[in-house]
């Protein structure tokens, strides 16, 4: 066997000729252990306090879904008690209409008689002062009559103020148009004035 020459934990260092201990002191790894055992405990805490959220998160689910189920069974139950209702209120009608059919002897009363016509208007009489016409009507068609009569020189008169441009067509033309169907002296004076400035014959006479 190898025979160590020297049987305590020490180490005897040759280059400078002293010798060295190999074993720590009971207070180092004391402070040592603390120390991990500190940050042991950080962690675990650090790891609760983020557990912490997954938690709340998980318990809120749950309440929800707590409170879904409740109101599913609710809807369930509301919906059981509506068929109950329509099925104890068709046996009542059943009931009814066969109570009635046993019941119901006699014969329905007769509708009551329709009511007579109104009587007939009597026949006009013949009044001969209704058949006259009033004397608006003759103003009516008399100022109808002058309105499509400057209305027809008007697109007369321009049209030959667009084709020819002189004003001296113009009057002879408003001549021309007062032999053939005889307007009023002061329409052909006035005529050229206001067919090349675009007024409208009734706003001047």
């Amino acid at each position: 066997m190898f025979f160590n020459p020297y049987p305590n934990p020490i180490l005897y260092n040759t280059t400078q000729g002293n010798i060295t201990s190999r074993t720590s002191s009971p207070t180092i790894t004391s402070q040592f252990q603390l120390q991990k055992l500190q940050l042991q405990l950080q962690l675990q805490q650090q790891q609760l306090q983020l557990q912490l959220p997954l938690q709340l998160q998980l318990q809120s689910q749950l309440q929800l879904q707590q409170q879904l189920q409740l109101q599913s069974q609710l809807q369930l139950q509301l919906q059981l008690q509506l068929q109950l209702q329509l099925q104890l209120q068709l046996q009542l009608l059943q009931i009814t209409t066969v109570t009635v059919t046993v019941t119901s002897t006699t014969p329905p009363p007769l509708p009551p008689p329709s009511p007579l016509p109104p009587p007939s208007p009597p026949p006009p009489t013949y009044n001969p002062s209704s058949l006259k016409i009033p004397t608006y009507m003759y103003y009516y068609y008399y100022y109808y009559y002058y309105y499509y009569y400057y209305y027809y020189y008007y697109y007369y008169y321009y049209h030959y103020y667009h084709s020819y441009s002189s004003p001296l067509l113009l009057l002879l033309l408003s001549l021309k148009v007062q032999f053939h169907s005889r307007p009023s002296f002061l329409t052909i004076l006035l005529s050229p004035l206001f067919y090349i400035t675009d007024i409208p014959h009734s706003s001047i006479i």
